[in-house]
């Protein structure tokens, strides 16, 4: 081996290294946009389906089990306001105040792979899946009436300890995490989630974090210094909402993430 070649694979090697030692094998995660977001942890836009490269939410069908956050409409109109007019307004679209939510179980949207019972409906009976619509009355029918009763029997109102705002690393949307459910609450939820599992057929592995959405993105993040001062008075803001409860649990169907109905208050055919 010549000297110079000698010479480039030291440099090589302690380039990788210091990557290693630096980010480790995996794209570092974000404990918190408050101190963590830099030029280096920004990836890619992945632009949600749910929104346009202008902004526009769009159609977007499905069903999901979810509890509503009860709030004054103050609070949600001023952190709406806020997302509209501060700096974030560059990247992100504030979704409805009224529309404020944490995910208890995904059940299936239409644009998704779909689920066994939707997939047995589409083989033993030739169902057909249309992305601008929701499924026939029939298709998820027995599945949402056993979900609908088990939320039923959850309290009807519980309160959220910890928050804590993050935006992932893909930076598609700006959500609060619910870091501190009341415990026995949350070993409610957790049980409920596995019992759901079994109703749906499928394990919701998209869910990893409970969490409050606010916004998605339609353009590319670019941190500064004033985003970055934004994004902690955000932070400050929606501590707030540990001072609210989260009730109306139950499933729901949407056309888009803008608009959700309770499935229990569907129009009967």
């Amino acid at each position: 081996m010549s000297k110079s070649w000698k010479i480039f694979s030291l440099l090589v090697g302690s380039v990788a290294i210091w990557i290693i030692v630096s980010f480790g094998w995996s794209w570092p995660e974000i404990s918190s946009p408050i101190t963590a977001i830099t030029p280096a942890t920004i990836r890619k836009l992945i632009r949600s389906n749910k929104i346009g490269e202008n902004g526009e939410y769009l159609p977007f069908y499905g069903y999901t089990a979810i509890s509503m956050v009860e709030h004054p409409p103050s609070f949600g109109q001023q952190i709406e306001h806020f997302i509209r007019s501060s700096s974030l307004r560059q990247f992100f679209v504030p979704l409805p105040h009224d529309t404020y939510h944490m995910t208890i179980f995904n059940v299936y949207t239409i644009q998704d792979q779909t689920i066994p019972p939707v997939e047995r409906w589409v083989k033993e009976e030739g169902g057909v899946i249309h992305n601008n619509s929701w499924l026939p009355e029939n298709v998820l029918y027995k599945q949402h009436v056993q979900a609908t009763k088990l939320l039923s029997a959850v309290p009807p109102s519980f309160g959220v300890e910890k928050v804590e705002l993050r935006t992932p690393v893909d930076y598609s949307v700006l959500s609060v995490l619910v870091t501190a459910l009341r415990s026995d609450f949350k070993d409610e939820i957790m049980q409920l989630r596995e019992e759901m599992k079994t109703i749906y057929e499928h394990n919701d592995t998209g869910l990893t974090r409970f969490h409050i959405t606010l916004a998605y993105s339609y353009k590319p993040f670019q941190i500064s210094e004033q985003v970055s001062q934004d994004l902690k008075i955000l932070n400050d803001m929606v501590q707030k909402l540990v001072e609210f409860r989260l009730v109306n649990h139950g499933v729901y169907f949407y056309d888009r993430i803008t608009n959700f109905i309770l499935w229990t208050d569907r129009k009967k055919n």
